[in-house]
């Protein structure tokens, strides 16, 4: 897959868009290329996350960033 052969320079930011409730939410994953001035971001995504109660992921769906009133309407499904 792509990412498991990224540059180890690659490093992955993530912020939080919407929650609902403790076992989902929307997440912006943004991975930096650490190595290039600027820290220009190489791959960026939308994620959908459902975590059980022990906190381990049950479910994830990626979205384009583009599509976040999709990726929103997903989160209320």
């Amino acid at each position: 897959s792509l990412m498991s052969q990224a540059p180890d320079s690659w490093v992955l930011e993530t912020e939080t868009v919407h929650a609902r409730g403790d076992h989902r939410a929307l997440v912006r994953y943004a991975f930096r290329d650490t190595a290039e001035a600027g820290r220009p971001v190489t791959v960026e995504a939308l994620a959908l996350i459902d975590v059980n109660d022990d906190q381990l992921v049950t479910r994830s769906v990626l979205f384009d960033v583009d599509n976040l009133d999709e990726a929103r309407s997903a989160l209320d499904r």
